[in-house]
Parts: structure tokens; C-alpha cells; sequence
């Protein structure tokens, strides 16, 4: 596997977690419930993605 991969792989995976919060923040919203308890947790992941993600792309070049 190549670092192209590896980076198509984890914006695979940050699309699927965007859905996941997206989702809950959606079901939290019907309900009235606030913010989810998992969103600021998620967003840690998030970030962590993204900067994975971008030291590859700097590999790369």
C-alpha cells in the first residue's frame, strides 16, 4: 500500500464518521436533546483524521 492509498483510505473513513455525527446531531435536534454527548469526543477523532491526512499529503510531495 502507498501513501495514496492510505490517504484515500482515511478520507474514506472521515466520510463515514462525518455521517455518524451528522446523524446523531440530527437525531439530538428531533428529540431536543442538545448536543450529543459523543460529538466533542468525534471531533477529536475528526481532528486526528485531518491531521493524519495532511501530514500524508506532505509525504507525498
Amino acid at each position: 500500500m502507498n501513501l495514496t492509498e492510505l490517504i484515500i483510505d482515511l478520507e474514506s473513513v472521515r466520510e463515514r464518521l462525518d455521517s455518524i455525527m451528522f446523524d446523531s446531531l440530527r437525531e439530538a435536534a428531533a428529540s431536543k436533546g442538545g448536543r450529543p454527548t459523543t460529538d466533542k469526543e468525534l471531533m477529536k477523532v475528526q481532528r486526528a483524521i485531518d491531521k493524519a491526512i495532511n501530514t500524508l499529503r506532505s509525504l507525498e510531495d
